[in-house]
């Protein structure tokens, strides 16, 4: 099984138990940039899994993808790495308010591979993700039933192993504190930011992505522990922020 992130930049140091995208908003299906509203469920990143029935195998890719163009990228790249696979079916749900989806059976008898998988994706409450199964003949014919639920199977397998992730509106809070005051501050950016980068010099330089509905606390418990000698800058524009389920 093989598992990666997609595209979303790692912090200098510091990382907390989530992870933000930094972005200010991102891509959706019309092309233009959507701030998504709290608790958007999304993948986490990307993975393969495969899945064997009758000899017949059935690969699972699962990865982000906000628009049009990231899927045809998807699929052109498993086109070229699975170009003797039978078939590769594929269904996706992409970002925006009214988020566009699609099914393709690739071949496959109507409704058996490309609408199980996009059903699931609807069921799993995703969007900005996309799907596709790769699938290998073994010599046997599986029918119509065998076909639904061994796709859906290696479809429900890849995303599991993606893992999801919640894509939040958050502000980026930025600091400047004293080396004394840097431990405390960095338990608080823990507890309350989706991602935050510490940089080093005279003082402590701290950039946090928060989710809009804890920066008033965090605002008010930086400023009492600091009690006016450090430095807090509110970014007025949000930016994205993800927190992976579970965290």
């Amino acid at each position: 099984m093989e598992r990666g992130p997609e595209g979303v930049p790692g912090p200098d140091y510091g990382t907390s138990e989530g992870c933000g995208t930094g972005d200010s908003a991102v891509p959706s299906a019309e092309g233009a940039f959507w701030l998504p509203e709290a608790g958007v469920r999304t993948l986490r990143g990307s993975a393969r899994v495969e899945y064997v029935v009758e000899r017949s195998r059935f690969l699972g890719y699962a990865r982000r993808a906000c628009t049009e163009g990231e899927v045809q990228d998807f699929l052109a790249e498993l086109r070229r790495r699975h170009w003797d696979a039978t078939h590769i079916p594929y269904a996706y749900v992409l970002g925006g308010r009214v988020p566009a989806k699609k099914a393709d059976d690739d071949g496959e008898p109507h409704g058996t591979s490309g609408r199980p998988m996009l059903e699931l994706l609807e069921q799993l409450g995703l969007v900005c993700a996309a799907v596709a199964v790769p699938r290998y003949f073994g010599g046997k014919k599986l029918g119509a039933g065998g076909l639904v639920r061994a796709y859906r199977h290696a479809a429900q397998l890849a995303l599991e192993a993606a893992g999801y992730a919640r894509l939040v509106p958050c502000r980026r809070i930025s600091l400047v504190v004293a080396y004394a005051h840097y431990g405390a501050v960095e338990s608080l950016l823990r507890g309350a930011a989706c991602a935050f980068t510490a940089g080093f010099a005279e003082r402590v330089h701290l950039t946090a992505d928060v989710p809009e509905a804890e920066v008033s606390a965090l605002l008010a418990s930086l400023r009492e522990l600091l009690g006016g000698g450090g430095e807090i800058r509110v970014r007025p524009e949000p930016v994205v922020g993800e927190i992976p389920e579970g965290k």
